[in-house]
């Protein structure tokens, strides 16, 4: 997450937005170091925004994603961490105006208020959103976590890396048929 934001903030600094980030357009390197991919949809702040894909970036009643900028950038990158969190694409509920009203976030209490202020596009600037991730993934790791917990621990998180790491490694050594 603080990866994911701070690529998002450094295209700012170049008045862009990425234009499709959504998962499938974020990779990870041999190291799991996030690399954004896909910039054809890439835009300067200011210009309207022609193609997108919903729900990473929120498309009026009338039908157009409107201009690019700080707002629909955050949208999109509280889009990829609800992802991250979940699993699955936001599902946002519409008002009676067809309106986005909310996105249900149950069990993930600490990016609760994040999440919401990404969509509804309260961050002054990228950077901004991404001082705030830094400091709840901080936060994170330093919390002692109760069983019944969503949020893995560090500890836990690198056990279950060195799990799939050793499981892939058997795998290879099973296709290459040297078992």
């Amino acid at each position: 997450m603080c990866q994911i934001s701070a690529a998002a903030s450094w295209l700012e600094q170049l008045q862009l937005i990425h234009g499709d980030l959504r998962p499938i357009n974020i990779l990870l390197d041999h190291r799991s170091n996030v690399k954004l991919c896909d910039f054809d949809n890439a835009y300067h702040f200011g210009e309207y925004i022609v193609g997108a894909h919903q729900p990473y970036y929120k498309m009026s009643k009338q039908g157009h994603f409107g201009k690019a900028g700080v707002g629909t950038e955050q949208f999109a990158v509280g889009s990829c961490f609800y992802f991250i969190l979940t699993g699955d694409d936001p599902d946002f509920l519409l008002d009676a105006d067809g309106e986005y009203a909310s996105c249900s976030i149950d069990g993930f209490l600490m990016f609760n208020t994040l999440l919401q202020k990404c969509w509804n596009m309260e961050y002054a600037s990228v950077a901004d959103l991404k001082t705030e991730v830094v400091s709840k993934v901080e936060e994170v790791e330093h919390l002692e976590l109760g069983k019944d917990s969503k949020i893995m621990g560090m500890e836990e998180f690198k056990n279950r890396v060195k799990e799939c790491k050793d499981y892939l490694a058997r795998c290879k050594l099973d296709f290459d048929g040297d078992t």
